[in-house]
């Protein structure tokens, strides 16, 4: 069951709105909920209408947060064209993901709508050193260095930050990826090995309508276990990840291969977080998903932690996000996998408790 706060949000959203907003919202609690869930933006624009039915005060904050959206991200993506042209140059197709993907195709008639954390893109792993040279040559610098892709100590991803000459960071960082799965913590290298990349990249569809040269968009299927798996790994804990879903189904749901989408689930170990991600969706959003889908999807059998966290997502209001971990160490095969998994659990809240320290 859903928070009656996230309840109202998730209507406003669905624009069943005329007789909310003729009552007395408490507007001091929304507003927080709707910046955790990351839909500032978003519930502006669909509210935008209802001018007279808003306190004036939430209008004006609502609509300066859209405003300074639709900025941060035309900024963003000016820097992203810039940066695609040396991509292109040196001969090196990248994929867009997550927001960037999401703001080029789906959402690039209202760019404003979608907070962007960081530009992801993904690139061949034999590309990896390449396009470390091209982040640098655009100004953007590293914390870690990049080993050779081929090395044992070869970081998976990679986050790149633009300094100014005061060194304060500009904006978003650009994440760079080999794999769709976030592969450059140890806690998930466990999971990604079914996942085959080489099928993303044969299969991959180019941009054509934007012009973009060698700028690609993952198969329709890929992208939504994708979208799906990122949303596992934070929990599906926020609104804005199953937002995404829904514009996602509701953009490209014509198309889809359900058969062949179940079946990818399935060969890639990602049933769970595709039947969740759906789910809630559907539930929430309303989305329009073939009506036994779901119901061939479900999980049957699996361990008592499987089943408990697709109990406490589904019927929770909104999962913690590091809820995922249960999932993560059910799906840990033997005892090895599994003390390897806690191991780096435990280091990984280590090191986010001393950073938070020093």
């Amino acid at each position: 069951m859903l928070s009656q706060e996230t309840d109202i949000l998730v209507s406003l959203l669905k624009r069943e709105h005329p007789v909310l907003l003729q009552s007395s919202l408490k507007w001091d609690r929304l507003i927080p909920i709707a910046d955790y869930h990351k839909i500032i933006p978003l519930l502006f624009h669909n509210l935008e209408t209802e001018k007279e039915n808003l306190p004036y005060n939430i209008y004006l904050c609502l609509k300066n947060a859209y405003r300074l959206n639709i900025a941060r991200n035309m900024f963003i993506l000016d820097e992203f064209e810039r940066m695609r042209l040396y991509f292109q140059t040196c001969n090196i197709p990248i994929i867009l993901l997550k927001g960037i993907f999401f703001l080029k195709t789906i959402y690039k008639d209202k760019i404003g709508i979608r907070r962007m954390e960081d530009l992801d893109i993904l690139v061949r792993k034999k590309d990896l050193s390449g396009a470390d040279r091209i982040l640098r040559d655009c100004g953007y610098r590293s914390c870690n260095r990049l080993y050779n892709a081929a090395g044992s100590n070869a970081r998976q991803s990679q986050m790149y930050f633009k300094h100014t000459d005061d060194d304060s960071f500009i904006l978003a960082p650009v994440h760079l990826h080999w794999h769709f799965v976030e592969v450059s913590s140890k806690l998930f290298r466990l999971f990604y090995s079914c996942i085959d990349m080489d099928e993303v990249w044969n299969s991959a569809l180019n941009i054509e309508q934007e012009g973009l040269g060698d700028i690609f968009m993952m198969l329709p299927e890929h992208m939504l276990l994708a979208l799906c798996e990122h949303g596992l790994r934070h929990g599906f804990a926020r609104i804005n990840i199953i937002y995404d879903l829904h514009s996602f189904v509701l953009h490209y749901g014509n198309i889809l291969n359900w058969d062949r989408l179940s079946d990818m689930a399935s060969d890639w170990g990602l049933v769970i977080p595709l039947y969740v991600g759906l789910y809630l969706s559907k539930m929430m959003l309303d989305t329009k998903i073939p009506s036994d889908f779901l119901v061939s999807l479900r999980p049957t059998g699996g361990s008592f932690w499987e089943r408990f966290f697709i109990r406490h997502t589904i019927q929770s209001t909104f999962a913690k996000e590091d809820a995922c971990f249960l999932l993560y160490l059910a799906m840990s095969q033997g005892i090895t996998n599994k003390i390897r998994f806690l191991y780096h659990a435990l280091s990984r809240e280590l090191d986010k408790n001393f950073s938070k320290i020093f």
